[in-house]
């Protein structure tokens, strides 16, 4: 994992794993996206419901939170721009052998966890 800048941040590719990082405190991890002229695209990985809109995505979390055996289908491949960043902002930037340690954990999780 590196540590880059704004700046730095703006010049890799789309496809890049992130998190922004505030000395000592890393944020969601992200996938970004495209680079605009002032801003960027990105998505969570974590925490993107599929929903069409955040009213059906209130909904979908009301009925969860009453029925623990209701499925919340997730959406990997929702995009939008950041638009939150500072100019002073930091990244803590995954390296290919980290994405590659990510997903031999969750595939470990597949035999472990969901067999």
């Amino acid at each position: 994992m590196n540590i880059v800048s704004l700046k730095e941040f703006r010049s890799l590719p789309e496809g890049t794993v992130y998190m922004k990082f505030n000395p000592h405190v890393f944020e969601e991890l992200c996938i970004k996206g495209e680079t605009w002229e002032h801003d960027f695209v990105m998505t969570y990985i974590t925490q993107e419901i599929d929903a069409k809109d955040s009213g059906e995505c209130g909904a979908i979390l009301e009925t969860a939170m009453q029925d623990s055996q209701y499925s919340i289908k997730m959406d990997f491949d929702c995009y939008g721009r950041d638009g939150l960043f500072e100019e002073k902002q930091l990244f803590a930037v995954y390296e290919k052998q980290d994405v590659e340690g990510l997903i031999n954990a969750l595939q470990g999780c597949l035999v472990t966890g969901y067999n």
